[in-house]
């Protein structure tokens, strides 16, 4: 088993439980510890180690409620001291600032299906466990050395409501409704376990962005591709029945052109929608004239051309 020279938490427990033991080592007590941690959204944790001890016999049950009955000061701030000291290492390594906070012990005894157990818990918040960025919440470097669980040892890491599990290392015996679960033994790496949550409502926002950035490019392209085939299709309804190749010459092409639009046009139309040059269909224009087919109208700057009647 290696030594740890952080969070010596079953070393703080064996002591505590040594208070109330006077006559018998601590081996021939069957007892369990949980590390119960459950992790606030503020980068605080409220912490609960709780002890169940079996007591098989009535001298032992009688020796732990005489314990519980005389719970002093003394005893309170021994926890008290050993917690500080791992939460000042802590700060130490990780530079940030730390405290300990709301210490209490309390315990009691119960009867179960397998027998009678005396239960301690040890209780205690502990401020910047945790760093949150970005909406992230992030921990691990509390754990500068690891962590060892004995074989009757397990943890509980409780995670806020709102955030889900983004990363963990290592992989948790049983994960289930916010927590996560590691039975002893287990002898964590520096730095574990290491845990990345991510806000729910983060990865939400994103999805929504992003989803709703493909969509708007749909659209965008969706509408562009309609703008230029419904230009294309209006461009070739436009020419279909005025291309210069469709008729026998030029100044046939200009009659029909006049008769498509309603018997009148403007001179630059007709250069735009037979393709010839100014020049050339002001000599046509003129020639249709001569022979009474058209007639100009000045409308400004532009000429406006009518068929005769």
């Amino acid at each position: 088993m290696k030594k740890r020279s952080i969070f010596l938490l079953t070393l703080t427990t064996l002591v505590l439980i040594s208070l109330f033991l006077p006559t018998l080592s601590a081996q021939e007590y069957d007892f369990k510890t949980n590390y119960q941690i459950t992790l606030n959204n503020d980068t605080s944790a409220n912490w609960t180690i709780e002890n169940r001890i079996k007591l098989e016999t009535d001298s032992q049950e009688n020796q732990f409620q005489k314990y519980l009955s005389n719970i002093t000061e003394t005893e309170t701030n021994l926890f008290k001291d050993n917690i500080k000291a791992i939460v000042s290492t802590a700060s130490n390594s990780t530079q940030r600032k730390m405290s300990a906070s709301n210490f209490s012990l309390n315990g009691t005894i119960e009867q179960g299906i397998t027998g009678t157990y005396g239960v301690i818990h040890y209780n205690f918040h502990w401020t910047n466990f945790t760093v949150i960025d970005n909406e992230k919440i992030k921990l691990g470097d509390v754990f500068v050395n690891g962590l060892y669980l004995s074989e009757t040892d397990t943890l509980t890491i409780h995670y806020p409501t709102g955030y889900k599990i983004h990363s963990i290392d290592p992989e948790p015996t049983k994960i289930q409704d916010k927590e996560l679960i590691w039975k002893g033994p287990n002898d964590f790496e520096p730095n574990n376990p290491e845990i990345l949550l991510k806000h729910e409502e983060t990865e939400k926002t994103t999805s929504i962005q992003k989803y709703g950035i493909i969509i708007a490019l749909i659209i965008t392209l969706s509408s562009a591709t309609i703008y230029i085939y419904f230009n294309k299709f209006k461009k070739k309804n436009q020419n279909k029945t005025t291309k210069p190749e469709d008729y026998d010459n030029d100044l046939e092409l200009i009659l029909n052109i006049l008769e498509e639009s309603n018997g009148s046009i403007f001179q630059t139309k007709l250069v735009e929608k037979t393709g010839f040059s100014k020049a050339k269909v002001s000599n046509l224009l003129k020639k249709l004239k001569k022979e009474e087919k058209i007639k100009k109208i000045k409308k400004g700057r532009q000429n406006l051309i009518k068929l005769k009647k």
